[in-house]
């Protein structure tokens, strides 16, 4: 009797424990699923990645750097990205799983745009909110006419100079020639049919040393927002909703800092003040922004967060040197796959019609293509939508 007794003790307990861990599980799972009830809100704001590295003095002329697409590098920073924010593994990072993505959309002719119509802010994110099944809006951005504002005449010589410089022909006429035909007004916060001007990433009248050196035409911060406010603006607005309780957004690197003083609500002056500069070397960090999760109140920014994924030593982390990663790959003058999963239809091959593979399979999202801009009058000249194949065709 006594053992019978101590059986059923042990059965009772035994069950009791599992009941235990399937509600503990049960939790786990909920918290999961649902979310727990957050009392904070957040927008995370990356950098695009790598790029390609385009030889502008190559016989014939490919699209130079500054406005390349992502280098397979940058592709490989994309798919990094899963395991950053991803389901399931962004908590092991110390970040949370986006419910919305943004990017950046440049809003101008020459950056380049692959087969799928993305600028290499969307690349960025685009492995990830294809696994989160999350359309990207990349209908905001910085220039001027994307929210209805017009250039302020001051901010195009050092536009020109910035992305023109840095181009060979006809990549240098044809940015040189858009930008001078943008609306635009003279003089100090000018209207132009009654829409507001602003200067471009703060290009204005050119300044330099008591020496005439050491010249710089980046002189107008305070007016650089430009659509920064707007993009900070409907971001917020998305953040308001209530099954809305984390933001990503993929920006253009000299922008960044525009968006996250307006999304903290300060001016750009006082931002910059408190905040960190971000290293043109640096595509590895992560700005969160926090927010009270029922008034949208601004909680603060952490500016020095890493995605670990390649960091450069040379950059400083805070206080300390950067916890340097070298990404294991290619590190220069890549960009294009030489084969891809897709289906090998006569659609999805190279120009000649070989396939990129026979089998089928999930397809790469990075483009099929080289480092090659289509030029203006050619075969496969198509809105310049970035490089397509091995060339102009």
């Amino acid at each position: 009797r006594h053992s019978s007794r101590v059986g059923r003790l042990t059965q009772q307990s035994a069950y009791q424990f599992l009941m235990k861990c399937f509600l503990a599980l049960l939790s786990v799972y909920g918290a999961w699923a649902f979310g727990p009830a957050s009392k904070t809100k957040t927008i995370y704001i990356v950098r695009h990645g790598e790029k390609i590295d385009g030889n502008k003095d190559a016989a014939t002329p490919e699209l130079a750097h500054e406005a390349q697409c992502l280098s397979e590098k940058g592709w490989a920073r994309s798919y990094n990205l899963k395991s950053v924010f991803g389901r399931g593994s962004a908590e092991y990072h110390g970040f949370k799983t986006p419910d919305a993505i943004f990017s950046c959309n440049y809003g101008e002719p020459l950056d380049c745009r692959d087969r799928h119509g993305w600028f290499r802010t969307q690349q960025l994110v685009a492995a990830l909110a294809e696994s989160l099944d999350i359309k990207v809006n990349n209908k905001t951005g910085f220039q001027p006419d994307l929210c209805g504002m017009v250039w302020n005449e001051e901010s195009k010589a050092g536009y020109i100079d910035h992305k023109a410089s840095k181009q060979a022909p006809p990549y240098d006429s044809l940015i040189r020639k858009w930008t001078e035909e943008q609306p635009s007004c003279t003089g100090e916060k000018c209207t132009l049919n009654g829409k507001k001007s602003c200067h471009v990433r703060g290009f204005g009248p050119q300044k330099c040393d008591k020496n005439g050196k050491n010249c710089d035409l980046e002189t107008r911060d305070d007016d650089g927002t430009c659509c920064n406010a707007d993009a900070a603006h409907k971001m917020l607005k998305k953040l308001k909703q209530q099954d809305v309780n984390t933001i990503l957004v993929g920006w253009e690197h000299g922008n960044i800092n525009w968006l996250a003083a307006a999304l903290s609500y300060q001016d750009y002056t006082t931002f910059m003040k408190t905040a960190a500069v971000w290293p043109d070397e640096d595509y590895d960090r992560v700005y969160a922004l926090h927010y009270d999760a029922q008034s949208l109140e601004f909680k603060g920014i952490e500016t020095q967060l890493q995605q670990g994924f390649d960091y450069p030593s040379t950059v400083t982390f805070g206080t300390q040197p950067a916890k340097a990663k070298v990404f294991l790959g290619p590190q220069s003058y890549c960009g294009a796959v030489a084969e891809s999963s897709m289906d090998g239809t006569p659609d999805d091959g190279y120009p000649d019609g070989t396939p990129y593979t026979a089998g089928g399979g999930v397809a790469f999202p990075g483009p099929p293509l080289d480092r090659f801009q289509p030029v203006p009058g050619t075969k496969g000249f198509t809105n310049w939508y970035g490089p397509q194949w091995r060339g102009p065709q």
